[in-house]
C-alpha cells in the first residue's frame, strides 16, 4: 500500500521568494537537486519551476557547500519557508 503524497510546497515558496528577490530565488532553484528517477533515496519527485525553467527534483533536497555564504542562504531558505507555512495555516 502505498502512503498518501504529502503536500510539496517547494514552488509556491520559490515563487514567493522570487517576487522578492528573484536572485534569491534563483541562487536556490539551482542548488535543489534533480531527481534520479531510478534512485531509492527519492521519497517525492517534484517539478519545480521558476522564470521558464524547470527542472525535476527529489523534494526537500539541495545541495550547499560548507561556506558561510551558503549557509546564510540556506538559513534565509528555511526562514522562508517557516514563513510560508506560518501564513498558511489556518
Amino acid at each position: 500500500m502505498q502512503s498518501p503524497k504529502k503536500p510539496d510546497y517547494t514552488n509556491d515558496v520559490i515563487d514567493k521568494l522570487a517576487e522578492s528577490s528573484p536572485e534569491f530565488a534563483e541562487k536556490i532553484f539551482s542548488k535543489l537537486q534533480r531527481c534520479d528517477p531510478h534512485g531509492r533515496e527519492c521519497g517525492q519527485r517534484t517539478k519545480v519551476e521558476l522564470m521558464g525553467k524547470s527542472k525535476y527534483v527529489c523534494a526537500g533536497k539541495a545541495h550547499y557547500k560548507m561556506t558561510p555564504s551558503d549557509f546564510e542562504d540556506a538559513k534565509k531558505f528555511i526562514a522562508a519557508v517557516s514563513a510560508f507555512i506560518k501564513a498558511t495555516k489556518p
